[in-house]
């Protein structure tokens, strides 16, 4: 990305004006336009995105053995790169051929484009950095010292319910109501922008439905368009119930001690996996879901039954 600015100078430096009128710089007013920087100044600033590229770079690197995270950063740093590429190229295709000190102040959505396009940037980067590698399968039944429910050849597991995240619903909506206010008394649309699309995914992924099924745990999230986290039993080694979350709760989590979704500090299903970050669930009822989960586990391991008939 910090090849872009150079890039666009080199293509259109003959039809650029006399400074770099961007970012701000054509609203200051033409008294002060010689305090505009060159357009060589100007594209060196945007260097600072290889700072950006190291410190991605050393993260991901620090996240090596959580995939998850690893997606996350990744999705982040395509979002990142692609609001600034194209900040960059908005800025210098909007004084093309405008000679002299810009009249009008650029129009409104060019300070939005970016970061809307920079949104699909992540969407993309999440797509291309591919799902997690799979955990190993787990063999050992659960330890008998664990709250477990007898179940028949016939029986099957069946478990749902709904829980939400205070917290993620009000911040959310603290985040959408401050983007009315970014647009209109700071004339930042770009900030308005990411307000309200952050603020949107808040209140969005703060309900979830809770499934304990035959075949594993699943958390379905109804309004963020039915996204899906599913943990099938292969890689569950045994169920647990801890009286508080191990984390603060705002929905979805994804940390070096666990992943997940929290509603709040209360009692949370805790599924220990085979690998070394466990996947918890905040649950008003956690005993009776660790019952059956375990219950499925000891049944498949120690006689191979998976469903009724």
């Amino acid at each position: 990305m910090a090849a872009v600015p150079w890039l666009l100078v080199a293509v259109y430096g003959d039809r650029l004006p006399d400074h770099a009128y961007v970012q701000g710089w054509s609203r200051v007013g033409s008294g002060y336009a010689y305090l505009a920087p060159t357009w060589s100044s100007w594209s060196a600033e945007w260097l600072y995105c290889l700072l950006w590229a190291a410190v991605f770079g050393a993260v991901v690197w620090r996240v090596r053995q959580w995939p998850h995270l690893q997606r996350v950063l990744v999705a982040g740093s395509w979002g990142a790169s692609t609001t600034a590429a194209l900040s960059a190229a908005v800025g210098v295709l909007s004084v093309l051929d405008v000679h002299g000190y810009p009249s009008q102040p650029m129009a409104w959505w060019y300070d939005a484009l970016p970061p809307v396009v920079g949104l699909c940037g992540g969407a993309v980067g999440w797509l291309l950095a591919g799902p997690a590698p799979t955990l190993p399968e787990a063999a050992e039944a659960p330890a008998p010292d664990l709250p477990a429910r007898r179940l028949g050849r016939t029986e099957r597991a069946m478990f749902s319910q709904v829980v939400w995240s205070v917290k993620a619903r009000v911040v959310g909506l603290v985040l959408v109501l401050c983007a009315p206010l970014a647009l209109l008394g700071m004339s930042a649309s770009g900030a308005a922008v990411m307000l309200l699309a952050l603020g949107l995914f808040m209140v969005l992924q703060a309900t979830a439905r809770i499934q304990i099924d035959s075949t594993g745990v699943l958390v379905t999230l109804p309004l963020l368009g039915r996204a899906r986290r599913r943990v099938p039993y292969e890689h569950v080694r045994q169920a647990e119930i801890a009286e508080h979350a191990p984390v603060a709760g705002w929905g979805l989590t994804e940390n070096k001690r666990c992943r997940g979704y929290v509603t709040g500090r209360g009692p949370v299903v805790i599924l220990r996996l085979t690998g070394d970050r466990p996947f918890i669930v905040s649950l008003r009822d956690p005993v009776a879901a660790v019952a059956l989960i375990n219950g499925q586990l000891a049944r498949e391991r120690t006689t191979g039954t998976t469903t009724g008939a």
